[in-house]
C-alpha cells in the first residue's frame, strides 16, 4: 500500500490502489491494466453491479486467466482511508480488438447474486419474514448488512424452487414494519452492505441530510497575494450538472397504484371477501422530509385493482393477513419528482441517505424577489440510485434523487 499522504489534497482524489484477481491457482495483481472502476447501486435492485474497464496489452484474457465465478478484490485509497470491495466475475463484455491487445469490461456481481445463479430453495419456513430472510441470507452468502429491520407477525411460507436472492426479495415485499404500515425493500448499497428495511426506517435513520449540494455556485476560490486559493469545500458541494425528470405524471401515479389502490382478497377456506384500500393522502406522514403535499387531493375510486386468492393462516398477524397486504402501503416510492445530479465522488453519500439540494431562482435580482431558491426543485431528497466512477482523474458520482416528501 502506498502512503495515504501522497495523494493530492483535492476533492474527489482517489487511487485504485490494487486490483487482485483471486483464483484457485493463486492471486494475480492486475492493477496495471485497469483503466476504470465503476459501481451502480439502487434501492430498486437487489444487488449492486460493478464494472472494471481493462486495456489488456499482456494478453491476460487471451491466456484464459479470467473466468466467470472468479473473485476480484479492489482496494480504493482516499486521503484518510482505504476501502476494499470483493466481487464475483459475472461476464466479460464490450470486447474490442487492437493490434497489440484488447480492451473489455469485466462485469462484477455480489457473492449472493452469483450464488443465486446456481442455487435453488425448495422448502417451507415458519416465523417472522425478516428472520426467515436473515436465515437464508446467512446460509447462502458471507456478506455484510447495514440495516435489517424486524418485521411483525408470523407466517408459513413455502418457497417453490426460487433462488436465494429472489426469495429474500419476495420476503421483503411480504414484510410489514412494526412502526408504520410501510412495506420493506431489499437492496445493496455502494459499500456492498445489504439492507432489509421499510421506507419509514429510512426516515428514522437519515433524518438530517448528509450533504448539501448547490447548483450554479462560484467555487473558484479566493484570490490572495500568493495566488488563487482553491475553495475545496465549495467544490465538494457543487452540482456540476443536473437533469430534471418528467414531473407530476398523474396518469402514471394512478395507474401504478401510487395515489390509490384496492386489493380484493378471496379466502376460499372461509368463503369471505375483504376489500383493502390505500391512498397517498390517507397514509401521508407528517414526518416526511418536506412537509407539503405534492399531489393535489382528488376524489377517486378505486385506483389500481389487484385480485388475490388466499387461505386461512393459523397464526395471523392481526386483521386480514396484513403482513402480506400490498395495499397497506405501496412498496414503490412515488418517483414523480426526480432529478439526477453529477457531483464529486465520496463514500459519505450512499443510497437511502438524505441530501439537501439548493437551486437558485433564475429571475433577475430585484428588491421584490420573493425567494432566493427554486421552490419546486430545491429541498430534501433521498438518494435512490448512485453510480460511482473511479479512474486516474479521481472519483465522480451521479446521484438519482427523489423528493423526500414523496416517500
Amino acid at each position: 500500500m502506498s502512503d495515504l499522504v501522497n495523494l493530492e489534497p483535492r476533492p474527489g482524489r482517489v487511487k485504485i490502489e490494487e486490483v487482485i484477481h483471486i483464483t484457485e491457482k493463486g492471486n494475480v495483481d492486475i492493477t496495471g491494466i485497469i483503466v476504470e472502476f465503476n459501481i451502480h447501486s439502487s434501492v430498486f435492485i437487489t444487488s449492486s453491479v460493478a464494472v472494471l474497464t481493462i486495456t489488456d496489452h499482456i494478453n491476460y484474457l487471451a491466456n484464459g486467466e479470467l473466468e466467470s465465478g472468479d473473485t476480484i478484490k479492489i482496494s480504493i485509497t482516499y486521503n484518510d482511508a482505504t476501502i476494499e470491495y470483493r466481487y464475483k466475475v459475472s461476464k466479460i463484455e464490450s470486447i474490442v480488438n487492437f493490434q497489440s491487445g484488447k480492451s473489455y469490461n469485466v462485469k462484477l456481481i455480489s457473492d449472493l447474486e452469483y450464488t443465486s445463479i446456481y442455487r435453488r430453495i425448495s422448502q417451507s419456513f415458519v416465523g417472522q419474514t425478516s428472520e426467515i430472510a436473515m436465515k437464508i441470507f446467512e446460509e447462502y452468502g458471507d456478506e455484510k448488512y447495514n440495516i435489517w429491520e424486524p418485521s411483525i407477525g408470523h407466517e408459513t411460507v413455502c418457497i417453490p424452487m426460487w433462488s436465494p436472492i429472489k426469495t429474500i426479495d419476495w420476503l421483503a415485499k411480504r414484510s410489514r414494519s412494526n412502526d408504520s404500515p410501510s412495506r420493506f425493500m431489499f437492496f445493496q448499497d455502494s459499500m456492498q452492505r445489504y439492507n432489509f428495511m421499510s421506507l419509514a426506517k429510512l426516515r428514522e435513520f437519515y433524518q438530517d441530510p448528509v450533504m448539501t449540494y448547490v447548483y450554479n455556485r462560484d467555487n473558484l476560490g479566493e484570490q490572495k497575494a500568493s495566488g488563487l486559493h482553491p475553495n475545496s469545500g465549495a467544490v465538494m458541494n457543487t452540482i456540476f450538472s443536473i437533469e430534471f425528470q418528467d414531473l407530476y405524471d398523474a396518469r402514471q401515479g394512478y395507474d401504478t397504484g401510487t395515489l390509490r389502490n384496492t386489493k380484493i382478497r378471496t379466502d376460499f377456506t372461509t368463503k369471505t371477501i375483504d376489500y383493502l384500500q390505500n391512498s397517498y393522502w390517507d397514509t401521508y406522514s407528517a414526518k416526511s422530509a418536506n412537509n407539503k403535499y405534492l399531489w393535489k387531493y382528488e376524489e377517486t375510486e378505486p385506483g389500481k385493482i389487484s385480485l388475490e386468492n388466499t387461505q386461512y393462516n393459523s397464526t395471523p398477524s392481526g386483521g386480514f393477513n396484513k403482513t402480506s397486504d400490498e395495499t397497506t402501503a405501496s412498496p414503490r416510492m412515488d418517483v414523480s419528482q426526480q432529478c439526477e445530479i453529477m457531483v464529486v465522488g465520496t463514500p459519505a453519500v450512499d443510497i437511502g441517505m438524505l441530501v439537501n439540494i439548493e437551486i437558485p431562482t433564475m429571475e433577475p435580482e430585484s428588491s421584490v424577489k420573493e425567494h432566493d431558491l427554486d421552490q419546486v426543485w430545491s429541498g430534501l431528497y433521498y438518494v435512490v440510485a448512485k453510480r460511482d466512477v473511479m479512474d486516474r482523474t479521481g472519483h465522480k458520482m451521479a446521484l438519482r434523487l427523489v423528493k423526500g416528501s414523496k416517500l
